[in-house]
């Protein structure tokens, strides 16, 4: 898969990760890295990502070639929240999947 060099660089220069071994990096130093690995991919023209889906039983379905965006256990993917509000999710799937009564629909 091609990479954008450029805008790599420029993510590491912005996240500081410049001019230090890799294994003095910290934890949050590593995220930022993988990060700006994922984020400079360019996918090739035609692939498609699947796209996560609510199931017939009100489960939210991420398969596993589905956009990384999507993948909100993971430090470059949005929150779960966002991919319910995107997928329109009903009130009855919200409730699945959130604690706080007071969190907004």
């Amino acid at each position: 898969m091609p990479v954008d060099y450029q805008k790599l660089g420029e993510a590491l220069l912005s996240a500081g990760l410049t001019g230090k071994a890799v294994n003095d990096y910290s934890r949050t130093e590593v995220d930022a890295l993988v990060r700006a690995c994922i984020e400079a991919l360019i996918p090739d023209k035609g692939a498609k990502f699947s796209l996560p889906y609510i199931s017939d039983a009100g489960d939210l379905v991420i398969p596993f070639d589905a956009d990384p965006r999507f993948h909100y256990w993971k430090p470059c993917g949005q929150s779960i929240f966002e991919t319910l509000r995107e997928l329109g999710a009903s009130k009855e799937v919200w409730s699945k999947y959130v604690n706080d009564p007071n969190e907004p629909f």
